[in-house]
């Protein structure tokens, strides 16, 4: 009952929350993947690193590339919640971060589990 609840409301406000503001769809969309990893400290580093070990464990070319992807994208949620202009395409950068939570959302299903970042940590 309450899966079927969720999705009519889903459909119901979909297509409002596309009309958002640039800023606000990277905040909500940020505030998730930050969520699951809950980093404290140099955070564009860490959050950076944590994400692209626990989406590319054993492809060091995948993981850098991660890496440096996920640092640009969160300098674009950086400048967009603190009232700076977003650099480049907003759609892109929008559309970039909504494909990088469901690929971490993936990987949780796939472990059945979310990231632990005592594991992820060098």
């Amino acid at each position: 009952m309450w899966v079927q609840e969720e999705a009519t409301w889903i459909e119901q406000n979909f297509s409002q929350a596309r009309n958002a503001r640039p800023s606000a769809q990277l905040a909500v969309l940020w505030s998730g993947i930050e969520g699951l990893f809950a980093v404290e400290s140099e955070i564009v580093f860490r959050l950076s690193l944590y994400i692209a070990r626990y989406i590319a464990p054993n492809d060091e070319i995948e993981r850098r590339r991660v890496f440096i992807e996920v640092k640009h994208l969160y300098k674009q949620r950086s400048a967009a919640v603190h009232g700076s202009e977003i650099k480049g395409d907003a759609n892109s950068t929008i559309n970039e971060s909504a494909q990088l939570l469901l690929r971490i959302l993936r990987q949780c299903v796939t472990d059945n589990n979310v990231p632990c970042i005592e594991k992820l940590a060098p």
